[in-house]
């Protein structure tokens, strides 16, 4: 698959960032809230067009906070770009993108994020992950995932 380069210099410098930084790391400095705040500018159209993986890239700029250099901007912000980032994970889970239902089902806020939320906890219901017995933690697996995003999905077209 050909991706725009939009989205292979989002993923190069993510990347970077990800080598180079504690995720724990907040705020992040100017300098890297402005890349990604450039690489939002840039991804847009491709996410208007309908690329979900574009969307999602958007979407995890904005989950990972990497566009809050201080409290205040964070402060400003954060409630709608969290609006923001619940409806690009959802265009992406409503088209078989089981990352963005996973932490739609995570982080997601509002209406989407509860009815994901209870698509997930159904499905555990009738479908019991795997079980880490040395962390003692269920282990949603890609495949459980999907199954749960099957659900939430058919229940949006009943809906």
């Amino acid at each position: 698959m050909n991706h725009p380069q939009e989205l292979l210099d989002y993923w190069a410098d993510a990347e970077d960032w990800s080598r180079s930084h504690d995720p724990d790391d907040w705020p992040v400095s100017e300098e890297i809230a402005k890349m990604f705040e450039g690489h939002i500018d840039r991804l847009r159209p491709n996410a208007d067009a309908g690329n979900d993986f574009a969307r999602y890239a958007i979407a995890s700029i904005y989950h990972l906070e990497l566009i809050y250099p201080d409290d205040k901007t964070r402060q400003e912000r954060f409630s709608e770009d969290r609006v923001t980032m619940t409806k690009l994970l959802c265009q992406c889970a409503e088209n078989g993108l089981g990352v963005a239902f996973d932490n739609l089902v995570v982080s997601g806020v509002g209406e989407i994020g509860d009815f994901a939320r209870a698509a997930a906890r159904d499905y555990e219901r009738e479908q019991k992950p795997e079980w880490d017995e040395s962390t003692n933690v269920p282990v949603y697996s890609p495949e459980w995932m999907e199954g749960a995003m099957n659900l939430w999905r058919a229940r949006r077209g009943e809906s």
